[in-house]
């Protein structure tokens, strides 16, 4: 409880008792650690609470929550497959006597079922309004809902508290340059939640904040990092003396730009992930992502390729205009275009998105347990197919496209065509290199389960040391 030097605030990451594959949480295990990445919000959260505060952050992956801990408020953040535990959680805490603060956007457009379990709700952003909820919250004046009136300006964000949590167990730290995204394809929540126009963060913030970091290894969480080229470039320059390695997010038209591609790969871009979404043109067009056009991919995912940076596919399929047989088309584009990481999803509805509504009023969202929301469970009434026959066929996918002879095959293929390389490989000392080695014959390739997986076909991970 309140202690003489000020109040107890707990930060809570709930644990998801089921992960799409492309959180990677087990080469996070085969290479000793406990989590590929944390979320930003609560070391960020932290970095805004006053200094009278006691603050503990728990992220469930990697560490449990304590027994025996009470603290004055708890703050608790999460995603639809996070939502039975979050509440769990909240409801453990108010029990005992905890003020239960919940926020994220799972929370921001599902109030009326959070609420039961929070004594109050931050919607939306949370910089413009954390402070005045903590003052609300000391005062005893605690409101039900928390929403700024208008968006965080950006350009200025303190540095997360990364020193609270242990992050020994992370392969990776998350950076946000900028926040919202230009687009506003139907099945996203960004729009909803951060709006349609990017707002940028100081480059001089970036780069501190990245200084600041425990091991130069991140991904930048922004939506579209080099929408503005302009402002992506400079910050290449900025990045490039760091000796860091990295992944960002971008939409297609970044292989237009090859002067951008070269500083990006110069700066230790290591990774870019693009939604590609569908090679259904019809799809695309239901969906809204007009900028994607599907006889661009192949070139474009050659041009980053042959820039030195590997290509993650995002893919979703269940649209409207779907059929079984495009299935089929999407493992053979990844297969042929050598795409080692395909982050393929079945069609979700968000609650908050234009697609959401649109299933709602077409009676067509089934009433599934939230965890199962994570991307590789049916959650709709889909068009051209029931859900048993979407279900066998993306798991069917899912082993061939991660079999150990695809990806064997795909490795040949792209090492002998491409040239890749890592800001930080000079970095990686021989301990470091020995050790993660000798995890992964220990706990892989000598097991029983490394040679019944050769000869049935079933998943295998790839990764690169």
């Amino acid at each position: 409880m309140t202690s003489t030097s000020g109040y107890s605030l707990l930060l809570v990451n709930p644990k998801s008792r089921y992960n799409h594959y492309s959180v990677q949480n087990e080469t996070a295990s085969l290479l000793g650690k406990k989590k590929t990445m944390t979320p930003l919000a609560l070391p960020l959260l932290a970095a805004l609470t006053p200094k009278h505060y006691n603050i503990t952050i728990i992220d469930e992956d990697i560490k449990p929550l304590p027994d025996c801990i009470m603290p004055d408020i708890v703050g608790i953040t999460f995603t639809s497959p996070t939502t039975g535990r979050a509440f769990e959680i909240a409801d453990h805490f108010k029990t005992i006597g905890s003020t239960v603060v919940m926020g994220g956007a799972s929370a921001s457009f599902n109030q009326e079922e959070t609420l039961k379990h929070a004594d109050s709700l931050v919607v939306g952003e949370a910089e413009r309004i954390w402070a005045q909820l903590l003052h609300d919250f000391e005062t005893k004046i605690l409101k039900k809902i928390y929403q700024s009136q208008q968006q965080f300006d950006f350009e200025n964000t303190p540095v997360p508290r990364w020193d609270l949590l242990d992050t020994s167990q992370l392969m990776a730290f998350p950076v946000e340059a900028s926040r919202g995204c230009p687009y506003n394809c139907r099945f996203c929540l960004t729009t909803k939640m951060f709006g349609n126009k990017q707002r940028y963060k100081d480059i001089d913030n970036v780069i501190e904040e990245i200084d600041q970091l425990p091991e130069k290894r991140m991904m930048f969480t922004d939506d579209n990092l080099t929408y503005n080229k302009e402002y992506a470039l400079e910050l290449m320059k900025r990045l490039k003396p760091l000796n860091a390695a990295w992944t960002c997010q971008s939409s297609i038209e970044i292989a237009e730009h090859d002067y951008l591609l070269k500083a990006m790969a110069e700066a230790g871009c290591n990774n870019i992930i693009i939604g590609f979404e569908s090679l259904n043109p019809n799809s695309l067009a239901q969906v809204k992502k007009f900028h994607n056009k599907v006889e661009k991919y192949e070139a474009a995912i050659d041009k980053i390729h042959s820039c030195g940076i590997y290509v993650a596919a995002s893919m979703i399929i269940g649209f409207d205009s779907d059929n079984l047989n495009d299935i089929d088309l999407i493992r053979d584009f990844i297969l042929r275009n050598n795409i080692f990481h395909a982050q393929i999803s079945l069609l979700d509805a968000i609650n908050g998105t234009e697609l959401y509504f649109q299933m709602k009023n077409e009676n067509r969202l089934l009433n599934i347990n939230k965890e199962y929301k994570c991307g590789i469970f049916p959650s709709l009434k889909y068009k051209n197919f029931t859900s048993m026959e979407i279900f066998d066929k993306y798991f069917f996918l899912s082993e061939q496209i991660k079999s150990y002879e695809n990806v064997t095959q795909m490795a040949v293929r792209i090492f002998n065509k491409y040239r890749f390389t890592n800001a930080m490989d000079t970095k990686i000392g021989f301990l470091t290199k020995f050790k993660t080695s000798f995890v992964i014959i220990k706990n892989y390739l000598l097991t029983k389960k490394y040679r019944n997986n050769r000869n049935s076909n079933v998943t295998f991970v790839c990764c690169r040391i």
